[in-house]
């Protein structure tokens, strides 16, 4: 089974470039439990304790992932924002070959497309 979406993959295998989100499998599960168990001297402690641990997991996690981009980023023009607080990355520009070098990183879960939802008026 392929960790890239199939509505993605034909969208990449018509030689578009696709915004794509990320999911790492590495779970923050655990780390907030950890967090919301712990004593803080007060709000503020504890909101920048989280913020502080969730970020270096997470960046820890998507290490590999960012090294792909910042290597590839001069063979397709991509840019990149990583959302630690959810453990993914959204990536504008991804051609297939970036998609698939992605998809063989062994802590991605998932690489799914772009969206659009019709509103209703």
């Amino acid at each position: 089974m392929t960790k890239i979406e199939a509505s993605l993959l034909e969208v990449l295998n018509g030689g578009e470039p696709a915004k794509i989100l990320i999911a790492m499998s590495d779970s923050l599960e655990t780390l907030h439990e950890d967090l919301q168990s712990r004593e803080y001297a007060d709000r503020e402690e504890q909101l920048t304790t989280m913020q502080k641990e969730v970020q270096a997991f997470s960046e820890k996690s998507q290490a590999a992932v960012i090294a792909l981009l910042e290597k590839e980023k001069g063979r397709v023009s991509v840019t990149w924002e990583t959302m630690f607080m959810v453990n993914q990355i959204i990536v504008n520009g991804a051609d297939l070959k970036l998609a698939e070098d992605i998809a063989a990183i062994e802590n991605v879960a998932s690489i799914t497309g772009e969206k659009f939802v019709e509103l209703l008026e």
